[in-house]
């Protein structure tokens, strides 16, 4: 299988899908600063969420979005406040205007 990842989704279809980001294993963090995923914009903290890829025994890999305090993250339009696994082809909203789309 290909490595989890996020995909950007922009009201403007050039810009869509132009952009990739790959959750590795262990932790990806997304924020502002020094981190493995740089957003911008002001409702972007600096450290916005983060991501856990933990392959399985049987080689299936678990993707955790974790948000950090404070910090708005949607998944499919609802507000995540605790760990939440993703599936293929959730919408991943942060801050307000930066959305994704998660492919495993």
């Amino acid at each position: 299988g290909s490595t989890p990842h996020l995909v950007n989704l922009n009201e403007d279809p050039l810009m869509s899908e132009c952009l990739l980001y790959h959750i590795k294993d262990g932790v990806t963090r997304v924020g502002q600063v020094d981190m493995d995923i740089k957003l911008t914009g002001q409702f972007i903290r600096e450290q916005h969420c983060l991501f856990r890829s933990i392959p399985q025994p049987d080689g299936e890999v678990v993707v955790t979005l974790e948000p950090c305090e404070g910090a708005e993250t949607y998944v499919n339009g609802k507000l995540v406040t605790e760990p939440l696994v993703l599936k293929s082809g959730n919408r991943i909203v942060m801050g307000k205007n930066h959305v994704f789309r998660f492919n495993h």
